[in-house]
C-alpha cells in the first residue's frame, strides 16, 4: 500500500483492513471491527453463518445510505477474498480514485446486494438518531430491540470528546444517548492500562464542557440584560 497516495489529516491504518486476508493466511475467517466500537453480546454465533457464495456480511446503512454498508464491521470469507483476488482490486480502485476512502472503495468493488446482510444489533450507530433527513427509527421500534444490541459504534457523539447529554427527537423518533456514552465510559475506566489517562481525559472533556456552558450562560444573560435595556427604553419614548 506504500504506493498509494494519502489525503492530508488521513488515518492511513484503517487501510490495513483491505490486507487482513493476506496476513492472515491459515485463516477461513475473520471479524473487523472498527476501534471505536464497543462489543455487548456474545458473538461466537457470527462464526457459525453460512458464508458460502459471500465474500463480505454486512450491516446494511439505513436510509439515505441504505445502498451501501459501513466498513467498520466486517465479517471476511477469507477464502473467497483470496479466490477473487479483492485486495488488488481495492487498491486499484484506490489508486485510481485517490479522493476516495477505503470504505468507498470496498463498496464499490464489493457491492452491497453481494454481502451477506446482518441486522442492525451488529452495528448500531448512534448517528443514526441524529438528523431528521435520515430514516431513523420510530421509538417504538428503538425500545424493542435497544436490549439486544451486540454491538455499539461510537461515529458520533465520540464519547472520550464530549460527556454533553445528547438527545435526538423528531415528532415520535426519540433517542437519549446519555446510557450508551455512560456504558462506554464503565467500560473504558475498567482498562488496567490506561485507567489514569482515560481518568484524566474525563476531567479534561468534563471541565471544557463546563467552561462552554458557562460560556453560552454569559452570552445568553448579557442578551437577557441588552432586551430588558431596550423595553425599557420602548415603555420610556412610549409615555413620552
Amino acid at each position: 500500500m506504500g504506493s498509494l497516495s494519502w489525503g492530508e489529516g488521513r488515518n492511513f491504518t484503517t487501510y490495513y483492513r483491505l490486507v487482513i486476508p493476506t496476513l492472515l493466511k491459515s485463516c477461513k475467517t475473520c471479524l473487523y471491527l472498527d476501534v471505536d466500537m464497543l462489543v455487548e453480546g456474545d458473538l461466537r454465533e457470527l462464526f457459525s453463518l453460512d458464508l458460502k457464495g459471500f465474500t463480505l456480511a454486512t450491516v446494511q446503512n439505513q436510509a439515505p445510505f441504505e445502498n451501501i454498508y459501513n466498513a467498520g464491521f466486517l465479517l471476511f470469507n477469507l477464502e473467497e477474498w483470496r479466490i477473487q483476488g479483492l485486495e488488488q482490486k481495492c487498491l486499484t480502485r484506490l489508486k485510481n480514485y485517490p479522493n476516495h476512502f477505503d470504505q468507498e472503495a470496498l463498496n464499490a468493488v464489493i457491492k452491497n446486494e453481494n454481502t451477506l446482510k446482518l441486522p442492525l444489533r451488529y452495528n448500531f450507530w448512534l448517528q443514526t438518531f441524529q438528523s431528521d433527513d435520515f430514516k431513523i427509527f420510530e421509538k417504538d421500534d428503538f425500545l424493542r430491540f435497544k436490549d439486544h444490541i451486540q454491538i455499539i459504534h461510537y461515529i458520533r457523539p465520540k464519547p472520550w470528546r464530549s460527556l454533553m447529554l445528547w438527545l435526538g427527537h423528531s415528532k415520535n423518533k426519540i433517542c437519549f444517548y446519555q446510557n450508551i456514552i455512560d456504558l462506554w465510559w464503565e467500560c473504558a475506566l475498567k482498562t488496567p492500562i490506561f485507567d489514569k489517562e482515560l481518568q484524566q481525559k474525563k476531567i479534561e472533556i468534563n471541565n471544557e464542557f463546563v467552561a462552554n456552558m458557562n460560556l453560552h450562560l454569559n452570552k445568553l444573560e448579557n442578551t437577557i440584560k441588552t432586551l430588558k435595556t431596550q423595553t425599557q427604553t420602548l415603555q420610556i419614548s412610549f409615555k413620552l
